[in-house]
């Protein structure tokens, strides 16, 4: 949510562009994180990390899905938080102003270190040796559609802002830049 105060705290017609779109993108994808963990807690009857390994092949979709949803979440391209935070980050380094520049390398240099951390520990989780007692199989198709429903969503905001959404966001711009 960061990115949402940077973009318009730097003020440039892109960074407010990409912080208004980060909101919408950072709002679906995590959404959709949600219902990830949502069916892994339904399968594994624990909420933490540690008890949950193995999640491609107990439950494949979802596991697909969660790879998915945690390199667009960390904004890794071609993904839809990437676009959103390079529009942000592309304004701060074309700004002139020396600090905004440094402060925006700086803010890559943390984004990769995040990335490096989700990685690791949510790769643990999808592709270690799930416990015995798990039973194969996704919990129900109830619970793949919503997330099926988001992942469209994300894929598609990834490369195409439909034409409704980039009204919004241009209203929503002129409203904030006329504040």
């Amino acid at each position: 949510m960061g990115f949402i105060a940077l973009g318009i705290g730097f003020g440039g017609m892109y960074s407010v562009y990409g912080a208004e779109l980060h909101a919408f993108n950072h709002a679906v994808t995590k959404s959709l994180l949600f219902f990830c963990a949502g069916n892994l807690f339904l399968k594994y009857k624990t909420s933490t990390m540690e008890g949950i390994k193995g999640v491609i092949n107990a439950m494949p979709v979802t596991g697909i899905i969660l790879i998915i949803a945690v390199f667009a979440i960390t904004g890794t391209p071609p993904f839809n938080i990437f676009v959103s935070e390079f529009m942000v980050l592309a304004d701060g380094f074309s700004s002139g102003n020396a600090f905004i520049i440094i402060f925006s390398a700086l803010l890559i240099v943390c984004i990769a270190l995040v990335f490096v951390g989700y990685i690791r520990n949510i790769f643990t989780m999808i592709f270690g040796v799930s416990p015995e007692a798990i039973p194969k199989g996704e919990i129900s198709k109830f619970t793949i559609a919503p997330m099926l429903f988001l992942l469209f969503f994300v894929l598609v905001i990834s490369f195409y802002v439909p034409p409704l959404l980039r009204e919004i966001l241009s209203r929503i711009y002129d409203i904030i830049r006329n504040a």
